[in-house]
C-alpha cells in the first residue's frame, strides 16, 4: 500500500514538472518572439535612416527610442516575473482605466506603422476601470495589437472593440 502512494505521489510529481518544463519553453519562446520584433524594427529604422538620404528624421530617431524603451521595459517585465515567482515580489495591483490604457497603447502604435498604411481604430462605449496590474495588462494588450497588425489583411487595417 505505501509503495503505491509513494509511486503515484512520483507520478503526480512528474507530471507536474513536465507542466512546468512546458510551460518554462513556452515563456521563453514567447520572449524571444517579442525580443526580436522589437530588435529587428530598430534594426529596420536604423538601417533605413543610415542608407536613405530622407529617412534620418526625427520621427524615426523617436520610434528607435521607443521601442528601445519597450525592449527595456519588456527586460524589466521578466526580471520582475523572475521576482514574483520566487515570492521576492508581488503583482502591482491597482485600479485604472482600461479604457485609456488601450487607447494610449493605440496611439503610440498607430504612429509607429502609419507610414507603412495601417489604419488602428478603437470602438467602446464606456470607460471601463479594473483592479489589476496596470503594467502587465499594457504588455499583453500590446502584443495582442503587434500580433493583430502583424497578420492583418490586405487593407491593413486593424479594429480593437472593448466590451
Amino acid at each position: 500500500m505505501e509503495i503505491k502512494e509513494l509511486s503515484d505521489t512520483l507520478n503526480f510529481t512528474a507530471c507536474e514538472l513536465s507542466k512546468v518544463e512546458s510551460s518554462r519553453r513556452e515563456l521563453i519562446a514567447n520572449v524571444s518572439y517579442d525580443l526580436r520584433n522589437h530588435l529587428t524594427l530598430i534594426a529596420g529604422y536604423a538601417e533605413a535612416m543610415r542608407d536613405l538620404p530622407n529617412e534620418n528624421t526625427p520621427e524615426n530617431a523617436q520610434i528607435i527610442i521607443d521601442e528601445a524603451m519597450r525592449l527595456n521595459t519588456l527586460v524589466n517585465n521578466l526580471l520582475n516575473l523572475s521576482k514574483i515567482q520566487s515570492g521576492a515580489k508581488t503583482l502591482d495591483i491597482s485600479e485604472f482605466n482600461l479604457t485609456e490604457s488601450i487607447s494610449r497603447m493605440i496611439d503610440r502604435t498607430s504612429e509607429l506603422v502609419k507610414k507603412e498604411g495601417y489604419v488602428i481604430e478603437f470602438i467602446y462605449e464606456d470607460q471601463v476601470y479594473v483592479m489589476a496590474d496596470e503594467i502587465h495588462i499594457a504588455l499583453a494588450l500590446y502584443n495582442l495589437l503587434v500580433n493583430a497588425i502583424a497578420y492583418t489583411g490586405e487593407d491593413k487595417k486593424v479594429i480593437v472593440k472593448q466590451r
